[in-house]
Formats: C-alpha cells, sequence, structure tokens
C-alpha cells in the first residue's frame, strides 16, 4: 500500500523547533523573574499569555489615573486607618503595575510615597489589590515596603531549602 502523504509534503523544518526553544526560553524567564518579583514587576509576558499568570499592565496617563493611582491611595489610606498611630504616607507616584486575571482581576502596584515620619523620605512600597465583580468594589489585600535585594536573595536561599515561602 502506498503512503498517501510523504514527510516531505509535510514541510517540516527545523525553524518551527528554533521558534519553539525561543518560546520556552522566553516563558523559563517569565517564570523566573515572576518568582524573584513574587509577581511585582514582571516585564516579560510570553507568547499567548499564561493562564493564572501575572502580564504586565498598561502603564498610559489615562488609565494610569482612573485605576493604579486610585488603587495605590486606597491602600494608603486603608493601612492608615487600620493603624491607631498614622502611617504619615503621601501618595507620589505609581512606578510599576501587573495584573492577574481570574474570576476577578488582582493588582499588583510598585509606588512611591513620602513617609512623614521619616522626614518625607521616598520609599518604594508595594500592593495588593482586588478589583471586585461589581464595578467600583476593590479590595486591599496586602500593602508593603518593596523588599530590598538582600532580602529577595534571602527568601530565595530559604525556599530552595525549605519550599515555597508564604
Amino acid at each position: 500500500m502506498e503512503a498517501l502523504i510523504r514527510k516531505s509534503d509535510v514541510g517540516i523544518s527545523n525553524t518551527k523547533r528554533q521558534f519553539d526553544n525561543r518560546d520556552r526560553e522566553r516563558y523559563l524567564a517569565y517564570l523566573e523573574q515572576s518568582r524573584k518579583t513574587e509577581g511585582y514587576e514582571v516585564t516579560i509576558s510570553p507568547r499567548g499569555g499564561v493562564y493564572g499568570g501575572v502580564l504586565p499592565m498598561d502603564m498610559s496617563k489615562e488609565r494610569r489615573y482612573q485605576d493604579y493611582d486610585m488603587c495605590a491611595q486606597l491602600a494608603i489610606d486603608k493601612y492608615s486607618s487600620t493603624f491607631k498611630e498614622q502611617l504619615g504616607l503621601e501618595f507620589v507616584k505609581v512606578l510599576f503595575v501587573t495584573g492577574r486575571i481570574s474570576c476577578f482581576m488582582t493588582f499588583y502596584i510598585t509606588f512611591e510615597a513620602k513617609d512623614l515620619a521619616d522626614g518625607g523620605m521616598v520609599k518604594t512600597y508595594q500592593t495588593e489589590v482586588l478589583m471586585g465583580l461589581r464595578e467600583g468594589v476593590w479590595n486591599v489585600g496586602a500593602m508593603r515596603l518593596k523588599p530590598g535585594l538582600d532580602e529577595q536573595d534571602a527568601r530565595e536561599k530559604l525556599s530552595s531549602v525549605y519550599g515555597k515561602l508564604t
């Protein structure tokens, strides 16, 4: 019996494999960057996206003022009202935003704020803000000072020994 399709007719080439390897390298770089920054400052967007992963968000001026600046200010306000002594933070600007889509939208925002209790020194903070199903419903999940490089390195060393830290 004669074959209806020969391998030479299909047109398989090494070009496809090289393209796949580039995609894989980009995906692995994305995973490494996501792990190192805990999702807050991911600049790589793999081809086709990543289900459940974080991706860089549009930082255009109108989008930024509408959502991201408001989210950072919301985090400052929430944490100022949570603690009896005021944090004394004054919002300066948003530096970077990533987002994760699930049944909600979670923004991971890196921003600067003046620490009025520390002589007005500008510090970098990170917040996780959840946008609810209904329009206009926002929830601050976390806010923290951005970890320094030495703290990130220490977390990576511990997590390689003890597993993922929460």
